[in-house]
């Protein structure tokens, strides 16, 4: 079975909210050439795909097809179809998606997407759950106009537009916690517990409670994902393999907890990895066009 991939940014406006917006289509949807960071894969149609947290959550509109089952790292399986949610993964999770696909993904940082949606995200950490009758009518608009969309440039457009609208109508103003959120990305959680705690003017047990009613997952766990991502990024924008230049500027301590966090978030050692098919998180990885 053949799968594109495709990433696109959002509009700049939206760029501190929506990190970008991505195009799945399988079968006889992959016809779109408009874009150039496709990368096709000739697949056995039961063969699931690899892929590590993002520290994101996702919300995805099936276009056409019967959506995407995934498996997360305890071994539970779900199918998901419609309009759902990707939220925060804290292993390695397994997705096979369905022939004849076509799926629009909007991928949110995690201190913003609270601010649009009300969901529990605690209870739907290393989950999913499908949407499609929890939201407003604007989102099964939305629905039906991207799956008359004749292009992916048009899709994006729409999902500019109307989250445009949808940030118009709401407070979407950063709060201290949610800078504090965000600062613990972009230093690629590279910061110590107590330097969060300490920074957010909570005791550490508020703290944990907080980071995880806002994102779903603790400070702890964030900032292990948001460091290991920062591994894929450097693997994926490297000719070369440098463990120990990866360690250091990674800030891992030592080799074995690097290897630990390695098993954990792609069930490989570093060096099985490099050897196994790891396209899918090559892709998340990977800058957008």
């Amino acid at each position: 079975m053949k799968i594109n991939f495709n990433k696109y940014a959002p509009a700049s406006n939206l760029s501190r909210f929506i990190q970008s917006y991505f195009v799945i289509s399988t079968g006889v949807y992959c016809k779109d050439q408009t874009a150039t960071n496709n990368l096709p894969l000739a697949k056995d149609s039961n063969q699931f795909l690899k892929n590590h947290p993002q520290g994101s959550v996702d919300l995805m509109f099936t276009l056409r097809g019967e959506g995407v089952k995934i498996i997360t790292a305890d071994d539970k399986s779900n199918q998901y179809n419609d309009i759902f949610i990707l939220a925060q993964q804290e292993g390695k999770f397994e997705l096979k998606f369905s022939e004849d696909l076509f799926i629009v993904g909007v991928v949110f940082y995690g201190e913003s997407f609270k601010k649009l949606f009300n969901f529990p995200l605690q209870e739907l950490s290393n989950s999913g759950l499908v949407v499609s009758d929890e939201l407003n009518e604007s989102y099964g608009e939305i629905h039906a106009q991207l799956q008359q969309s004749l292009t992916e440039h048009e899709i994006v457009g729409r999902l500019n537009e109307f989250f445009n609208r949808q940030l118009s109508q709401i407070d979407f103003s950063f709060t201290k916690f949610d800078q504090l959120i965000e600062h613990i990305r972009l230093t690629n959680g590279q910061l110590q517990i107590d330097q969060i705690a300490e920074l957010s003017n909570l005791s550490t047990r508020t703290l944990q409670r907080r980071m995880k009613e806002v994102i779903g997952v603790s400070p702890k766990s964030y900032s292990s994902i948001m460091r290991f991502k920062q591994v894929m990024n450097l693997l994926n924008s490297s000719t070369t393999t440098d463990w120990q230049d990866i360690l250091f500027n990674c800030g891992y301590y030592d080799q074995a907890h690097f290897i630990k966090d390695f098993k954990k978030y792609t069930g490989h050692t570093p060096k099985s990895f490099l050897n196994d098919d790891s396209s899918l998180s090559d892709f998340f990885a990977s800058q957008h066009n």
